[in-house]
């Protein structure tokens, strides 16, 4: 039916196969994304690769057979995936899923590696997942032309934000929790005010650290008090 639709452009029937693909995206996705490209079906592609973004992790840890799917998608949708502002991983897993995807065949890193690797929006990484991600990069014999400047880019951003050009990839992803600040206090303790876009994570993670330290400081405290009530 789909095949006919598409040959005499028939766009109610088209529109009737394209809702009847994407009620199947969750248990088909694969397919229903072949059939797609092969009929040009523009927002089923769009639709399956919403899916694939939004479960990624899912795809990647719980299916190993939806996994090797995923490695066998065509470059275009891949990039596609990947870009997606709601792709529900972390920047480091949506790179190390990249280079997954450009080492299952032995071609890809020739002719694929600057597009897929441009989707991966490195300044938004943390200075030690971007130190590995650079340590893998060499590993794998991968041509600098293809990330150097990439890499580049984000060390720029993550010492000086403000003097870097605000693009795609200097853009938080929806599935990222942040904070928003606006003006404060500097290291040095000069006032700012300077907008800031900050991932929880990392609050979270530099907060648990000021929170053990201080618990801790003031056990000791607690300590040498009661220790001074009792001997005097």
């Amino acid at each position: 039916m789909i095949g006919a639709a598409s040959y005499l452009q028939v766009d109610q029937l088209l529109l009737l196969c394209s809702q009847q693909l994407i009620a199947h995206i969750s248990r088909y996705w694969n397919l229903v994304l072949s059939i797609a490209n092969c009929y040009g079906l523009a927002n089923v592609r769009r639709a399956v690769c919403k899916h694939i973004s939004k479960n990624l992790h899912q795809i990647w840890h719980d299916d190993r057979e939806m996994w090797d799917k995923f490695r066998d998608l065509p470059a275009r949708d891949l990039c596609t995936v990947l870009d997606d502002d709601d792709c529900n991983v972390t920047e480091k897993e949506i790179f190390d899923a990249a280079i997954a995807w450009l080492l299952y065949e032995c071609t890809r890193i020739t002719s694929h590696s600057t597009e897929v690797l441009a989707v991966v929006r490195f300044p938004l990484m943390s200075p030690a997942d971007l130190e590995m991600c650079t340590l893998k990069l060499v590993s794998v014999d991968m041509p600098a032309d293809c990330y150097s400047a990439l890499l580049d880019e984000a060390k720029a951003y993550q010492h000086h934000a403000d003097a870097v050009v605000s693009s795609r990839r200097t853009r938080m992803r929806n599935s990222v929790d942040v904070v928003i600040a606006l003006g404060g206090f500097t290291a040095s303790e000069h006032t700012t005010n300077r907008f800031q876009v900050l991932p929880v994570a990392e609050l979270l993670e530099h907060s648990s650290k000021e929170i053990r330290w201080e618990f801790s400081f003031f056990s000791k405290c607690h300590f040498f008090f009661s220790m001074y009530i009792h001997y005097t």
